[in-house]
């Protein structure tokens, strides 16, 4: 029947090296054969799969490639789809999957790997090609490339990014990551920032080779920030409550403040002024009240407030280390009106 066209689901699918050889695997498709290609060991290889389906010809061709060699499996009247309803989709690069755990794994470097969908073009951004910087580094196991040089990794290291530490990130204040590139955790007197890479927080700076932070001169690490010495208000000293008729925020402290700035953005962190709603405005009724107008469609309820804690300090008091983050939450003190 010329119009009989067989769907195959991939279910599993297999790229891997053994014996000199570069060996694809997809029983969905080949049954028990394979597609192979010889593999240079230790050497850098650009491989790469290639599905096509021909909506004239019905046929589904399948190609390995390894650097400008190809190996084609041609499949009469049929089409490829990914196995939506399977309950596990197995697509392995480097090891195999037994029965119940992977076996067999990829030992070395991978420079890139890309997945596409549409017709194959090449990239100028492929990373193993003469041009890149990455091919032709043939440093071992347990090595890194630093400087032109092929360096060992310390002894403690299974492997590295630097010889001088065994971070896998290319931000040395980077402590836990999942990619190369972008950072989950900074270590001491480190931030995220909006790229998700690790930065030193304000008044602080890294010593070339250093792993952690420093303070500037003439302020102290505390509670992970570095401060000087001043009139820090405690969070016992500080207050707050929604007014009458919600539309404002009451911030109450226990003693005079020395700060004449008005402005939201400076007294109140980031992460609370998104909720104050649009445009909103602070003022001070006098030198123990804060009072917070909220704009239009504010979202902030019975949570914390924070505050810039070191943008708010005492008028009197003698100088001290001891700050501390000033978070009020903003209380229900008056019957919440109903809509």
């Amino acid at each position: 029947d010329e119009d009989y066209l067989d769907v195959v689901f991939l279910t599993s699918i297999s790229l891997k090296i053994q014996d000199g050889k570069l060996i694809l695997d997809a029983p969905d498709l080949f049954g028990k054969s394979s597609i192979e290609i010889d593999i240079e060991p230790k050497e850098w290889s650009k491989v790469g799969i290639i599905c096509e389906y021909d909506t004239r010809s019905k046929k589904t061709k399948v190609t390995l490639f390894n650097n400008g060699e190809t190996r084609t499996e041609t499949l009469e009247n049929t089409l490829v789809a990914d196995d939506i309803y399977a309950d596990k989709i197995h697509t392995v690069i480097g090891a195999e999957l037994g029965l119940d755990h992977y076996r067999d794994f990829y030992t070395g470097f991978i420079g890139g790997i890309r997945i596409e969908s549409g017709e194959y073009q090449q990239s100028p951004n492929d990373l193993c090609t003469p041009n890149s910087e990455y091919c032709g580094i043939d440093c071992d196991i347990g090595q890194t490339f630093e400087d032109g040089t092929c360096v060992a990794c310390d002894s403690s290291c299974p492997d590295c990014v630097r010889s001088s530490d065994c971070r896998r990130n290319v931000n040395s204040l980077c402590v836990q990551s999942s990619s190369y590139y972008t950072c989950e955790a900074c270590g001491t007197l480190s931030e995220l920032n909006s790229q998700n890479t690790c930065e030193c927080v304000d008044n602080a700076f890294q010593q070339p080779g250093a792993l952690e932070c420093t303070c500037n001169s003439g302020y102290k690490s505390v509670s992970g920030k570095c401060v000087l010495c001043n009139t820090y208000f405690q969070p016992s000293e500080v207050s707050a409550h929604f007014s009458e008729k919600y539309t404002k925020i009451l911030v109450g402290f226990s003693a005079e403040s020395s700060t004449s700035f008005s402005s939201c953005q400076y007294l109140v962190d980031e992460s609370s002024l998104e909720k104050l709603g649009q445009n909103p405005k602070c003022t001070w009724e006098n030198s123990t009240m804060l009072v917070v107008s909220l704009g239009s469609n504010f979202t902030i309820r019975n949570e914390a407030l924070k505050l810039n804690a070191f943008n708010i300090l005492k008028k009197e008091g003698e100088c001290s280390f001891d700050y501390s983050n000033l978070e009020p939450v903003a209380e229900y003190k008056y019957p919440v009106p109903t809509p």
